[in-house]
């Protein structure tokens, strides 16, 4: 049985792999699940602004919840994803597909051996955007701290 954390485990390395930084249960966020982001270099002493955030909400298996939740995160990422297991995803029905491609909400497909199947998110215009920085500029910093540590 697959849970929460297992699924955030393998959305970590999946945000890692596209060159994002992670945080998880990003309260800034609307208590976001897991948030992807890149900032852009930063040129002086100002934070710089955000080149793109992902959203990512880990359901088991509730497709209202997670898609209401997912509307939600639209304000403030520019992608916006729904993370459940390959073996709910696999029996979606075809209505509950389209819900998700018109409201520009990916959909990644978690399998037991880690590997993420994505039905891609639109890109999606973020009116809050930079709204978020100073926090994710905060987990940026533990995050650096972390990799110094190791």
């Amino acid at each position: 049985m697959t849970t929460e954390k297992d699924l955030r485990l393998h959305i970590i390395k999946w945000l890692a792999d596209q060159g994002l930084e992670v945080a998880h249960e990003c309260w800034s966020m609307n208590n976001c699940d897991v948030v992807g982001f890149e900032f852009y270099p930063q040129t002086s002493r100002r934070i710089p602004k955000l080149a793109r955030v992902f959203a990512i909400e880990l359901k088991i298996r509730d497709f209202q919840g997670v898609l209401m939740q997912c509307r939600n995160h639209r304000r403030y990422a520019n992608q916006v994803y729904a993370a459940m297991p390959k073996v709910i995803v696999d029996k979606i029905k075809l209505e509950t597909c389209y819900k998700f491609m018109e409201q520009g909400i990916g959909l990644l497909s978690v399998a037991d051996n880690g590997i993420v199947e994505i039905r891609e998110s639109s890109l999606n215009y973020a009116p809050y955007f930079n709204r978020n920085k100073k926090a994710l500029w905060r987990w940026h910093k533990k995050n650096q701290k972390a990799l110094f540590e190791r």
